[in-house]
């Protein structure tokens, strides 16, 4: 079983300058459920915030001018000032680990036994022990 580590950062977490780690189990593809879901929800959120910001947008410039619709005008601006900003990111950035086996590390280790074995064997020769 491979973990996957993401750390992503959001546009609110971006301005306190922290990011959000998540750990989610993974298949070799990369890619789990969770980490799909959480991407299609976001999209979902971005998608409906583009659509009511097209909207306000739509409606400010229709009715700027017009003297029965300013305090409605107004009252839209100031929503679509307060709107925080969904952004999609890019590409997570993602931590794999590989581990050894339990066999080759074992081998790595014997064959540097046998070789502190040899250079002492030679140094004590060479020092006449």
């Amino acid at each position: 079983m491979i973990v996957t580590f993401s750390i992503s950062q959001s546009s609110a977490s971006s301005k306190s300058g922290t990011s959000r780690c998540t750990s989610t189990p993974a298949t070799t593809t990369n890619t789990s459920p969770e980490k799909t879901a959480r991407k299609e929800q976001l999209e979902a959120a971005y998608k409906t915030q583009r659509d009511r910001i097209e909207q306000l947008e739509v409606f400010i410039n229709r009715f700027r001018y017009t003297a029965t619709k300013a305090k409605q005008v107004q009252s839209r601006i100031k929503e679509l000032e307060k709107i925080e900003r969904i952004q999609i990111p890019e590409e997570e950035k993602t931590v794999h680990f590989s581990f050894r086996s339990q066999a080759q590390r074992t081998h790595r280790c014997r064959v540097r036994q046998r070789r502190q074995k040899l250079w002492r064997a030679r140094h004590q020769r060479a020092q006449g022990f």
